[in-house]
């Protein structure tokens, strides 16, 4: 999954990068880093679609399931900076 891609799932949702990454626990600047990138870890790239699933869920206008479950913070961190360090 690209960036780009999770940038148009959360837009397609109304959700600000502040809404997903408070739903995450993480700051702002990460969900910015997560789209900025041409290949998200998988990984990361779960829990942040996880995340706006779950947003989309709790709005009873949207009718997107919601996810089984959201990966930690840490792992979701964990995984940015792997995908940083093989750049």
């Amino acid at each position: 999954m690209t960036g780009s891609e999770l940038r148009r799932l959360r837009r397609d949702h109304d959700l600000t990068q502040a809404e997903v990454a408070e739903r995450l626990g993480v700051r702002r600047e990460r969900i910015t880093y997560l789209e900025a990138l041409s290949r998200v870890p998988p990984r990361a790239a779960d829990s942040v679609t996880a995340a706006i699933r779950e947003a989309a869920a709790a709005n009873p206008s949207d009718e997107t399931p919601a996810p089984v479950g959201i990966l930690s913070a840490v792992e979701i961190l964990s995984a940015a900076v792997a995908a940083e360090a093989h750049r």
